[in-house]
């Protein structure tokens, strides 16, 4: 296939913890605890947070950061080659608490405490406001970040972002069950149900978590281009990141989005696939912020990055070109 090379590594690299992360676990190359990333572009460091450490690349680059915020909650960072589809600017991923790299040691997975992690790696940067990128459960993240600091956020980018809090989490997994019923025979289907189940027992139900996962990820691309989790990804998979985040968005009332972003005049564009697993409930997010410019893209799911590759680049560079 003649894409750039980005494009082309994007596939199978999207499974796998960064080559970047695993030598800096391997060598502690540049993962210094509590470090600040101003005026230190192209490195990794631990940044402190409020009752954890989050392991924070940075690439370098011009421009206010673009920070990459990965879906779950519980998966480890899986945007670094997404980011890398940006084209001259500075790109910054990590892992959030509890996965991945990145430690917790109070056990707080409140969505205040994933809030406070994300101003905290702002504030390491140096820069008073940020550029957002967020897809699925990082897609809420950043909406709910917005809501807390309108004024440290330059821009959004909601990719197929999870839809809301509340009784529209609830509503919005009924969605997402059914698309994967869909995409499931009747027995894989049983048995996603089950290791859910069992993935919430501690420590003993991990392996099964990240079994359920390797499962969802295959019902998440389109049918004969599968490709599997690898082991590297899905052992960065957080037990307690995945149900106590989502515990803690339950908590919040449904309309806990609804004073403040839809005012917003920065820009801002939402992207959902016409066959995503949100199905329906897409409309919410797209109904919530009237201010926001909205596409839905034909034959393309929930992964837009794999099933519009060339697309999605021209969309990612055309957007943040015209930002500072």
């Amino acid at each position: 296939m003649n894409e750039p090379t980005a494009i082309t590594r994007l596939i199978p690299s999207y499974n796998t913890l960064s080559t970047a992360r695993r030598s800096a676990h391997r060598v502690g190359q540049t993962a210094v605890s509590g470090e600040s990333l101003a005026g230190s572009p192209g490195r990794q460091v631990m940044v402190d947070s409020v009752g954890a450490e989050l392991l924070v690349s940075d690439s370098g680059g011009q421009g206010i950061p673009i920070v990459f915020l990965s879906g779950g909650p519980g998966m480890p960072n899986y945007l670094s080659d997404v980011a890398a589809l940006v084209e001259g600017r500075r790109v910054v991923t990590y892992d959030q608490r509890g996965t991945g790299g990145s430690r917790v040691s109070d056990g707080d997975y409140s969505t205040e405490a994933h809030v406070a992690d994300l101003e905290s790696v702002r504030k390491s940067l140096g820069v008073e406001q940020l550029h957002i990128f967020g897809h699925s459960w990082g897609g809420m993240l950043a909406q709910l970040y917005a809501t807390t600091h309108i004024d440290s956020v330059a821009s959004l980018f909601l990719c197929s972002p999870t839809p809301g809090v509340g009784s529209e989490w609830i509503a919005m997994e009924k969605s997402v069950m059914q698309f994967s019923k869909s995409r499931s025979s009747g027995p894989a289907f049983a048995t996603m149900g089950m290791r859910s189940l069992v993935g919430r027992i501690p420590r003993f139900g991990r392996r099964s978590l990240q079994k359920m996962y390797a499962q969802v990820w295959l019902n998440y691309q389109k049918p004969g281009q599968e490709r599997p989790a690898t082991a590297a990804f899905l052992d960065g998979i957080g037990q307690r990141a995945t149900f106590a985040t989502r515990a803690a968005a339950i908590r919040l009332p449904a309309d806990h989005l609804d004073s403040v972003l839809p005012e917003a005049v920065f820009p801002f564009v939402i992207v959902f696939g016409q066959d995503d697993i949100y199905g329906a409930r897409t409309r919410v997010v797209t109904t919530r912020y009237p201010n926001a410019r909205v596409e839905f893209w034909k034959d393309c799911g929930h992964l837009a990055w794999f099933d519009a590759p060339h697309r999605f680049k021209r969309q990612l560079n055309k957007f943040y070109a015209a930002l500072p």
